[in-house]
C-alpha cells in the first residue's frame, strides 16, 4: 500500500516456481501511495495521445470491419450514442483492442463455460468480444477460448494460509500458499467450482469478512465433515496426514511454506465456502485472435490478414492458465500493443 514499485506480484515464492528460480520481486507498479498506479499510469498515456494528436471518439461503438474483395480490412462501421452509423476509412490498417468477452454471458457460456457460474465477471463494461467477434467474421482464427483467469483471493491476511483448502470428497489438491490465480484456476478448472478453505482458532480470517461464506463450526474436525457432508472419514485423514508432518515442518504433498506450516488442531475447526457461485470470485477471459509478433491477425489458413491487428485481451497473448502473476495482461497489452501500432502506422 506504499508508494514502492516493486513487488511480488504471483506465484515466485510459492513451489515449484521458488525452486525453478531465486524469488524476487518481478512485478512493476507505478511508484504512486495505495492502489492508484493504474490510474496515474492511463493518466500519463492519455495526455501522451492528447498530445501526439490522437483523436479518441467517446459514446461510439465498432459494430463491423469494412473489407474489400480481396479480404484486406480497409476500415470500420461505427455507431454513436445516438445510434448513427458512420463508416470511417482506414489510411493503413486497423487496431482491434475491445478487450475479452467476459461480459458476454452468450460468448461465455459457448466459450469458457467454467467461468460462466463465477459470480464476479471482472473486466472493463466494454468487455462484450466484439473485437473477437469481429476479426473471426474476417477469417481470423481464435485461440484458448476457454482459458481464463479466476481468482480466489483467500489471503491477506497471511495467517490463513495455515489453513488447508479442500475439495468435495474432503481432499487437498493445491498448496495453500499458490497465488490467487492458481486456486481459483484449480476450483473452477479442476474441482467442479467447489472448495472450502478449513481453518481453526489461528488460522481463521478474525475479523468480520464478506468474501467467503462460513457454512460449518465445530469443535471436532468430524463434526465438521458431517455438516459438509464429506464422504465418511475423508477429512479426518486429509487433517491427520497434514498433521503429522505439519508437526515436522514438512508437506510432503504440495510443499507449502514452512512458515504456514503447522497442525491443525486448536477447535474451533471452520469451514468458509470457496465455491465459485458462493463466494468473492472474479474471473476474466484470455483467449482471444490469434496474432504475430507484429500484431498482425493470423486467418485460419495461418495467413496474416492484410490491414488488421490486435493488441491485448482482443487476443490469446502471452497470459495462460493457470494465471502465475499479477501484471501479465497489462505487459502483454502495453508490449504487444505498441508493436501492433507501429505495424499499422508502417503499412502501406
Amino acid at each position: 500500500m506504499g508508494d514502492e514499485s516493486l513487488y511480488f506480484s504471483g506465484t515466485e515464492q510459492a513451489w515449484p516456481a521458488r525452486d525453478l528460480a531465486r524469488p524476487a520481486p518481478r512485478g512493476h507498479v507505478p511508484g504512486v501511495r495505495g492502489m492508484n498506479g493504474g490510474r496515474k499510469l492511463m493518466e500519463v498515456l492519455l495526455a501522451k495521445a492528447a498530445a501526439a494528436g490522437v483523436r479518441i471518439r467517446t459514446k461510439t461503438s465498432a459494430k463491423h470491419l469494412v473489407t474489400e474483395s480481396d479480404g484486406r480490412v480497409v476500415g470500420m462501421l461505427v455507431e454513436d450514442g445516438a445510434g448513427r452509423r458512420q463508416r470511417i476509412k482506414a489510411l493503413r490498417g486497423v487496431v482491434l483492442a475491445c478487450g475479452g468477452f467476459i461480459h458476454n454471458r452468450e460468448m461465455l457460456e459457448l466459450y469458457a463455460p467454467q467461468l460462466a457460474d463465477c459470480s464476479v465477471p471482472w473486466g472493463n463494461a466494454g468487455d462484450q468480444g466484439q473485437g473477437i467477434k469481429m476479426g473471426i467474421s474476417a477469417g481470423a482464427a481464435a485461440l484458448r477460448m476457454h482459458e481464463g483467469f479466476a481468482i480466489a483471493p483467500i489471503y491477506p491476511p497471511e495467517h490463513t494460509l495455515a489453513g488447508l483448502l479442500i475439495n468435495n470428497v474432503g481432499q487437498r489438491f493445491v498448496a495453500e500458499d499458490a497465488y490467487h490465480g492458481v486456486l481459483g484456476h484449480h476450483i473452477a478448472f479442476h474441482q467442479g467450482g467447489q472448495a472450502w478453505l478449513i481453518t481453526d482458532q489461528f488460522s481463521t480470517f478474525g475479523y468480520d469478512q464478506d468474501n467467503f461464506p462460513m457454512v460449518a463450526q465445530s469443535n471436532s474436525v468430524g463434526g465438521l465433515a458431517d455438516q459438509l457432508r464429506l464422504p465418511r472419514g475423508s477429512l479426518q485423514n486429509t487433517v491427520a496426514y497434514f498433521n503429522r508432518f505439519a508437526a515436522r515442518g514438512e508437506d510432503p504433498m504440495f510443499r507449502k511454506a514452512s512458515a504456514f506450516l503447522r497442525p491443525l488442531q486448536a477447535p474451533p475447526f471452520q469451514a468458509w465456502d470457496l465455491s465459485v457461485d458462493k463466494a468473492f470470485f472474479p474471473v476474466h477471459t484470455f483467449g482471444g485472435l490469434h496474432t504475430s509478433l507484429d500484431g498482425e491477425v493470423i486467418s485460419s489458413f495461418g495467413e496474416p490478414i492484410p490491414g488488421l491487428y490486435a493488441a491485448g485481451r482482443n487476443t490469446a497473448g502471452l497470459p495462460t492458465a493457470p494465471y502465475i502473476a499479477s501484471g501479465l495482461s497489462l505487459g502483454d497489452a502495453t508490449f504487444f500493443g505498441r508493436r501492433a501500432g507501429r505495424a499499422a502506422a508502417g503499412a502501406a
